[in-house]
């Protein structure tokens, strides 16, 4: 697994007072989500990824300075939550496993230890050389595929009350899917982090919406299907009750 290090004094911003290291032994880099359009290579050190897309994204020095701090929390945040263990998956659930459906049509495609759903994606589009209409295509099947594999993941009362157990710190045990999905209404939880056995509610939506608008947002009429569709929420609205996530 690789190591990165990074310090403010790489960028050669001035405007850094102060120089911070953060070395982390992650796979892939989540900061990289933020840029759709950027494909972070196979075997390549994020440190070197960050320097690539600072050179294609044009960023002045203060900018460059900026994004730094952010990779480096990045990189330390992943290095905590890596340090603490993978979630426990559910019973017939492969933990390494999220989208076999959709990507063993390509056999010639390989999945990356660590590597995202939305960026294998997104890798696999560029790889096909796929046109905008044939990815926007794909892309909805590719959805409608991740909502099966939910909905087979989630489908009786067993699962539900796993999934509280999972998101909410409570004594008290849900003893029927209404009960649970009640509960879980409550929350403000990402579909894409549930996908991918990320498990973590966040305290306002304030920080729920500004976390899933940075390119973690599910489409809205697949959502619906869900069978725990009660993590939809309104992105545009204060408190998102009810909408896409």
């Amino acid at each position: 697994m690789p190591t990165s290090t990074l310090s403010t004094s790489d960028t050669n911003d001035g405007a850094a007072a102060t120089t911070t290291t953060i070395t982390a032994s992650v796979t892939y880099p989540d900061y990289f989500d933020s840029f759709p359009d950027f494909i972070f290579r196979h075997k390549e050190l994020p440190r070197n990824a960050f320097k690539r897309l600072a050179r294609e994204q044009g960023w002045s020095d203060n900018q460059r300075g900026l994004e730094t701090m952010i990779f480096n929390e990045s990189l330390a945040r992943q290095e905590e939550e890596s340090s603490s263990g993978p979630s426990s998956p559910l019973s017939g659930e492969l933990a390494s496993d999220w989208s076999t459906n959709y990507f063993n049509r390509f056999p010639n495609f390989e999945l990356r230890n660590g590597e995202h759903a939305r960026n294998a994606f997104k890798r696999l589009a560029k790889l096909q050389g796929w046109s905008d209409m044939r990815k926007n295509l794909e892309r909805e099947n590719f959805h409608k595929s991740v909502v099966q594999d939910l909905n087979s993941r989630y489908s009786t009362l067993a699962h539900y009350q796993d999934l509280c157990a999972k998101l909410i710190d409570s004594e008290t045990v849900p003893t029927s899917i209404t009960q649970c999905k009640a509960l879980l209404q409550t929350k403000y939880v990402n579909i894409w982090d549930i996908y991918e056995g990320n498990y973590r509610c966040f305290d306002t939506f304030k920080q729920f919406k500004k976390y899933t608008c940075n390119g973690r947002v599910f489409d809205r009429n697949l959502a619906k299907s869900l069978n725990f569709n009660v993590f939809l929420r309104v992105l545009g609205g204060k408190t998102g009750r009810k909408g896409r996530k």
